[in-house]
């Protein structure tokens, strides 16, 4: 299974986030197919990944995800069913990524995003979501997971209309929502899926804290400031200590 990330420029930690992710499908990944790094791939990355470069068109985030997932897809880097993956995404057991489920959050989208709120653009890029996928017929799960999720190239294909609907939003519409719905849509679209708990990483006090907190789950994100701390980086070097096939030999 191939498996996408999408590189911007604002990486506050030197892309560790990337390099940490990689190595983690490298040492627990089963069935891996090509890796594609797109937007602003960094120069640390090896012949054995695939780079799309992919420059920011718009001003929001959302909207340039979706801009650059259609680029790729659309200048035939992708064909069929792959797997989108962010640069804070971490597998810590083994997983085969060639049978990996359809994971989803919550059966709808949020309707409602209010000014003041903890998060409020990202609520509204939801809600904004769900408008723009009501006004196409198309069903409105949520499937926002901190963990690598399916999409499908033909229906990104597809869906120009669609996806020019969603660069007119104020916030730019979620892109793995946005696209799973899309295929959902479908009479060939996907059926069956698993429902999981988010384990997204903030601060924390040690390695050991951050492995209860993963407990049995095979991924977890951060969020920034899980770097205010040692401790996240203690559990890399502790984990993730040697570069794998996906970074050049000496580039640090």
């Amino acid at each position: 299974m191939d498996i996408l990330y999408i590189v911007g420029t604002g990486s506050k930690h030197d892309n560790i986030e990337l390099r940490m992710s990689l190595r983690s499908i490298c040492k627990y990944g089963k069935n891996v197919g090509r890796v594609i790094v797109a937007g602003y791939p960094p120069d640390f990355l090896s012949d054995e990944v695939v780079k799309v470069p992919v420059a920011n068109k718009y001003h929001r985030k959302h909207h340039n995800l979706v801009y650059c997932i259609q680029q790729v897809v659309d200048s035939g880097y992708l064909r069929g069913d792959f797997l989108y993956s962010s640069d804070d995404h971490f597998y810590v057991k083994t997983v085969d990524f060639g049978n990996y489920p359809i994971f989803f959050k919550r059966t709808e989208l949020r309707n409602h995003a209010t000014p003041g709120e903890r998060h409020y653009g990202y609520h509204l890029s939801l809600k904004e979501t769900r408008e723009t996928l009501e006004k196409f017929h198309m069903p409105i799960v949520n499937f926002e997971q901190h963990c690598n999720t399916h999409m499908n190239a033909e229906v990104i294909r597809d869906s120009h209309e669609l996806i020019e609907a969603s660069y007119k939003t104020e916030r730019g519409c979620a892109p793995t929502t946005l696209f799973m719905n899309a295929w959902m849509s479908r009479a060939d679209g996907p059926r069956t899926f698993s429902k999981r708990s988010d384990i997204k990483m903030r601060a924390t006090s040690s390695v050991r804290e951050i492995r209860e907190r993963i407990g049995d789950a095979e991924c977890f994100s951060i969020g920034d400031a899980a770097f205010s701390t040692n401790a996240l980086m203690d559990f890399f070097k502790e984990e993730f200590p040697s570069p794998c096939k996906y970074e050049k030999e000496g580039v640090a």
